[in-house]
């Protein structure tokens, strides 16, 4: 517990943040990205979706988003918040329908590399 305020966690795609958070712990948590892919061979799909909050400089937040086919430039969007909280549940929501949807987290498809199993 920092600064005497107790976080409240909410998990999206496995990925647990805090609301209640001081302002020390919020720039931190702005340099946080949630990186998700959805990968079918079949279907030739092979796409990107990435969230993170950002603060802006006028004392609002952004959940920022940025999503296209991997190995090409993708298209953004900003959307502003008036608090750090509103915009972290706006990304769980986002998060919990892109999973809904077959996207997976890079960190859960990410295999040990041969240093790693040694």
């Amino acid at each position: 517990m920092r600064g005497g305020l107790s976080p409240v966690i909410l998990q999206a795609a496995n990925m647990v943040v805090a609301t209640d958070i001081s302002p020390a712990m919020q720039l931190e948590m702005s340099q946080e990205v949630l990186h998700l892919r959805c990968i079918d061979p079949a279907k030739n799909k092979r796409r990107f979706y990435a969230m993170s909050v950002e603060p802006t400089l006028f004392g609002e937040w952004d959940l920022v988003r940025e999503w296209g086919r991997i190995g090409r430039g993708g298209r953004v969007r900003h959307d502003g918040f008036s608090s750090v909280a509103d915009a972290l549940d706006a990304l769980a929501a986002l998060a919990k329908q892109k999973t809904r949807r077959g996207y997976k987290s890079t960190r859960e498809e990410r295999r040990p590399t041969r240093s790693q199993t040694d």
